[in-house]
């Protein structure tokens, strides 16, 4: 495109209107309609819709571009969107105050226009207007809190006070996006003082953001959310726990923590379960000694599960290469072996003598006799 060609080879919009008077004739023959829709497309290079912003001030006056900005008919929004998206591109002395209005307009393409063009300015004055929007505009929250969440400057003192807005979503959405602040002094402890807010979405966000701390609050935060009402809530404790466990060097902690996550293994909800084993696996081998306590559960699922895990921490492929290679267990690993295979059943048997091919196996042999699986895993 001859435009888009021009703009790599001068300093700037204005210098092309100004160096090709080519390219002003082809932009003069184009209706208001046309040159706005060029303005606010996403389909060309940011030059060329800056180009054609410059170019709609020079043809139109910047005036004329304000009055379009301001509001719109039946039939007149997207010549109000292009409008706002030029002055945007320029930084026109009045954005802010026609971006502040618009992004409160009924016409949700307006407000999301608004948006757009509040993160592209980036400056600080956008970022109060997205602030105070969110929550309060036609836009669906999800929407400015990603606008907020990808603003190109830290935006967390404007978020801070909405930790105690009394929309439960704006609250939410607060929480959420201090994420990616979370170790930033006070962060952590405030929005840990939602930890037990009626609604439930908000205490999920509060944990997972402070997954992202490495604050003493943020792990006492966690683990009292691990007999939370609401399963998913829950679930998400037991993972923010075992993130804590894998940033942590200390392995006398770690296992601590496994400790925490281990009676999930019981959780009457699948989802939180499933935590419990993926994260005490990722904690790794110190988490072995306090998973087996639950193979004496009187809960079956804690009784399947920690068997599970032991047999994916190699506990239980490494006893058996002990006792194959000719070497012995002490009482509470054979133990631990034995209560392993006895709970994971045939299949596990079957998989666990697969892949132990040392020799000599006649000790293997006598566990398996001892759970009377010797026969069905040698078929």
């Amino acid at each position: 495109m001859e435009i888009s060609s021009a703009l790599n080879h001068t300093s700037g919009p204005g210098s092309v209107l100004d160096q090709s008077p080519k390219i002003r004739r082809i932009m003069s023959r184009m209706s208001r309609r046309t040159v706005y829709g060029m303005i606010s497309s996403t389909e060309f290079p940011a030059g060329v819709a800056e180009l054609f912003a410059a170019y709609s001030l020079d043809a139109w006056g910047i005036q004329q571009v304000i009055l379009d900005a301001s509001k719109h008919g039946r039939f007149g929004k997207w010549r109000r969107i292009a409008a706002l998206f030029a002055l945007g591109h320029i930084r026109a002395d009045r954005i802010h105050e026609l971006l502040s209005t618009a992004i409160y307009d009924s016409d949700v393409d307006v407000a999301s226009a608004a948006a757009s063009v509040l993160q592209e300015l980036g400056d600080w004055r956008s970022a109060e207007i997205l602030a105070s929007a969110l929550g309060n505009s036609t836009l669906p929250s999800s929407r400015i809190a990603t606008n907020l969440d990808q603003f190109p400057m830290p935006v967390h003192e404007l978020i801070r006070p909405l930790l105690k807005n009394v929309k439960r979503e704006t609250r939410f959405w607060a929480a959420s996006l201090l994420a990616r602040y979370a170790e930033i002094d006070g962060i952590a402890f405030e929005v840990s003082a939602l930890i037990d807010d009626e609604h439930a979405p908000v205490r999920k966000a509060v944990v997972d953001t402070l997954a992202e701390s490495s604050e003493d609050i943020a792990v006492t935060a966690a683990r009292s959310k691990l007999d939370d009402p609401i399963n998913y809530v829950r679930s998400t404790a037991v993972r923010s726990l075992g993130r804590h466990g894998l940033r942590t060097p200390d392995v006398t902690f770690r296992s601590s923590i496994a400790g925490w996550i281990a009676p999930a293994l019981s959780d009457g909800d699948w989802i939180v379960r499933l935590a419990a084993k993926e994260s005490l696996v990722e904690l790794g081998a110190a988490a072995w000694r306090v998973v087996s306590e639950q193979l004496e559960s009187p809960d079956e699922f804690a009784r399947n599960g920690a068997a599970e895990v032991l047999q994916n921490l190699g506990v239980i492929d490494w006893t058996m290469g002990v006792l194959g290679s000719g070497g012995n267990l002490n009482p509470e690993l054979f133990d631990v072996l034995a209560r392993s295979l006895r709970e994971g059943g045939q299949e596990m048997v079957t998989a666990a003598v697969e892949r132990s091919d040392s020799e000599p196996m006649s000790a293997i042999d006598n566990v398996l006799a001892r759970l009377k699986f010797v026969g069905e895993a040698a078929g």
